[in-house]
This record gives C-alpha cells, structure tokens and sequence, in this order.
C-alpha cells in the first residue's frame, strides 16, 4: 500500500512538472513538452476548432475556476482510430483517470487495459493549460 501511494505522489509530481509549456528550439516555431508517459507532446493550445461542446464547457468551467483546475492540462490523441482526450491533474492518483471518447464517454479502465492503450495512442496534442504554472513560466 505504501508503494501504490509513494508511485502515485511520485507520478503525480513528476506530472506537474512536466505539463505544458514552450520547449521549443528557437529553429522551431512548434512548442513541445516533454511527459514521462506520453513522450514529447507538441503544444497546440490555439487549435479548439475541432473541440467538443462537452469539452468546450469544461475548458470554460475550468478558466472560470482557476483556483481549483489551474493546473489541470487537456491532451488530444488518437487511439484505435478515434479521438480521445486526457485531462490530466497532478492532483490524480491514478495516470488516466480522465480519459474521454471525442463524443464524451468515459473511457472504463476495467474493461479497457491502459499499458496497451499507453503504448497504441499516438498523435498527442497538449490544447489546453491552466493558468497557474507551478514552475513559475
């Protein structure tokens, strides 16, 4: 139990400290974020074209209400040939607690087997950052 708990706190640091941000090499005009569980993550906060009502409304609840999700960031990728998103929160104890088809169905982590869907999903975007950086960027 110790181990489970020390993994997660140890997960969910390295994650807040890896969210997104401008990692881009100055030759490059695409930012990147570098994850420990997704990789390197291109930053495209600008793209919401193709957002989701249903994610559109939480991005909004989550601006209104920095306090609580100013360090939430949400990633789009692609996984067995659909859009998916990951909200991600450091406060998680678990890494894909938040993970929705594009239509905004939750995707059930006992059915589905999250080291095939973290090694299969590709294409990561990071499309939205809180405001509040604990870096201080």
């Amino acid at each position: 139990m110790k181990k489970v708990l020390f993994l997660s706190i140890l997960l969910s640091a390295v994650f807040c400290l890896t969210s997104c941000g401008n990692d881009s090499d100055d030759n490059s005009s695409v930012a990147y974020i570098e994850n420990p569980v997704l990789g390197k993550v291109a930053v495209d906060i600008s793209s919401t074209e193709t957002t989701p009502e249903w994610l559109s409304a939480m991005i909004k609840k989550m601006d209104a209400d920095q306090e609580m999700y100013g360090t939430h960031s949400i990633f789009r990728g692609e996984w067995q040939g659909q859009t998916i998103y990951f909200i991600y929160s450091p406060m998680n104890s678990c890494v894909f607690c938040e993970v929705y088809y594009a239509d905004g169905k939750h995707i059930n982590w006992d059915v589905e087997d999250t080291i095939s869907f973290s090694k299969a999903t590709k294409n990561w975007r990071c499309i939205y950052k809180g405001h509040n950086n604990l870096l201080g960027e």
